[in-house]
C-alpha cells in the first residue's frame, strides 16, 4: 500500500547542484540500519540525543514520500494512513507506545512544511513567470505523481 521511493545520495543522478552551491538537494534516503535506533526522553518526555535527531529526519522523508501533497489538510489524511506511517517508523525505530500523538503530530508538521515549500518555490510566483517551473517538481521529487502535482497546482 505504501511506496518509499530510495535513490542513492551517492549517484550522480541525484545530485545535480553544483559543488560550489550552497542550496542543500533534497534527501531521498535514509541510511538503512539492520538495528532499530531505540529513542530516549528526558522526564518531561521530549525527544533526546542523536537517535531523537535521526527519528526527526526520518519523519520528514516519511512526511514528503508518503503522504501525498493533495489532501488540503492533516485532518483528512485517514487513521489507516497514519497508522500505517506509524508502524513503519516502528521498523526502523524503538519508541515509545505513548509517544504515538507526538510522532504523527511530528509528520504532519513536516508534511504541512514540505507542501509550503512546494508552494512558495513553484507556485507563488507564477505570475512572474507564467508556467516557468510547474513541472519542475516532478524532476526535483520523483516520488510525486504527475497527477497528484496537476491536482496540487
Amino acid at each position: 500500500m505504501y511506496k518509499l521511493y530510495f535513490y542513492d545520495m551517492e549517484s550522480d543522478s541525484a545530485s545535480d547542484h553544483d559543488e560550489e552551491s550552497q542550496q542543500r538537494g533534497p534527501i531521498y534516503k535514509a541510511k538503512s540500519n539492520k538495528v532499530k535506533l531505540v529513542i530516549t526522553y528526558n522526564k518531561k518526555g521530549v525527544l533526546v540525543g542523536k537517535e531523537a535527531t535521526k527519528l526527526s529526519t526520518f519523519e520528514g522523508l516519511v512526511a514528503r514520500t508518503m503522504v501525498p501533497i493533495t489532501y488540503t489538510s492533516w485532518l483528512e489524511v485517514s487513521e489507516e494512513v497514519m497508522e500505517g506511517l506509524r508502524q513503519y517508523i516502528l521498523e526502523k525505530f524503538v519508541v515509545d507506545p505513548k509517544s504515538r500523538k507526538q510522532t504523527l503530530q511530528s509528520i504532519g508538521m513536516k508534511w504541512r512544511n514540505f507542501k509550503h515549500y512546494l508552494y512558495a518555490k513553484f507556485i507563488k510566483n507564477q505570475s512572474k513567470y507564467p508556467k516557468a517551473n510547474l513541472f519542475k517538481p516532478l524532476k526535483d521529487y520523483p516520488f510525486i505523481k504527475k497527477e497528484d502535482w496537476k491536482v496540487f497546482v
